[in-house]
């Protein structure tokens, strides 16, 4: 409980300092700051981002989390919004490099001060989420495996620079420091995951196929069982069509 109450401090302590430098942008206009953004669950979808988010992205690509799982453990509204995505670093002992299931994919974004500290408020950090360190790789999604094959030959030649095994920590030749977001509870973490809503799912869908991120991690996307709800099988892409059909007129 002591440990958590610190990490809790701590996240809370780091994410107003950051609201803070937000504000004085002003300021310091000449030398504005930027913050690599890992977007891994709904914000992958650009309209997510710039219709119900009110964010323009100064640059986005698609992009590779080595060392890490796709998991659906931080909890939303029972029968409405089941659970919201998230990620969980794998154990250093248990990575394999070559295992799919231990890389997440997902959307880079490079983001103004002022849209990451809205990211972050809008996904409620840091009592829902918890900002995390990482380092995704970059590539140019084709629809196939482009992200296998560059993830794969980024890490043989880091591995061999730096003979390391824990790609969750190790610097990667190739990868870009950034910032993603991490369930924020630690019973949450240790949980078994919660089945999200089909609509909610869908969403992830369109924004890996936006960015054309590897076909078998969108078949993976797909494939993931979701659970109950009352309305419509969800509510996520409906609050998405709406903020579109708002910011058209």
């Amino acid at each position: 409980m002591i440990l958590y109450k610190l990490s809790f401090w701590g996240a809370l302590y780091t994410f107003f300092n950051i609201l803070q430098n937000a504000q004085s942008l002003s300021s310091n206009a000449a030398r504005p700051t930027t913050y690599n953004y890992f977007a891994f669950g709904s914000n992958m979808a650009l309209a997510t981002m710039e219709s119900l988010r009110n964010i323009t992205p100064l640059a986005s690509t698609a992009a590779v989390l080595p060392g890490h799982r796709l998991a659906f453990n931080v909890p939303g509204m029972p029968f409405i919004e089941p659970s919201w995505a998230s990620i969980e670093p794998i154990d250093s002992e248990g990575i394999s490099n070559s295992n799919k299931n231990h890389l997440v994919h997902g959307v880079l974004y490079k983001l103004t001060e002022k849209d990451f500290v809205t990211v972050c408020q809008s996904e409620g950090v840091p009592l829902s989420y918890t900002l995390h360190r990482c380092q995704p790789i970059p590539y140019i999604g084709d629809n196939e495996k482009a992200g296998w094959d560059t993830s794969q030959k980024t890490l043989t030649e880091s591995n061999n620079n730096n003979k390391r095994k824990d790609a969750s920590k190790q610097n990667v030749l190739g990868s870009v420091p950034a910032y993603t977001l991490r369930a924020g509870r630690t019973e949450w973490r240790k949980g078994k995951d919660i089945p999200p809503s089909s609509s909610y799912m869908r969403v992830l869908v369109r924004g890996a196929r936006e960015f054309c991120i590897d076909d078998d991690y969108i078949c993976m996307l797909e494939k993931i069982p979701t659970g109950r709800t009352l309305i419509g099988g969800g509510v996520a892409g409906a609050m998405l069509g709406m903020a579109e059909a708002s910011r058209k007129r």
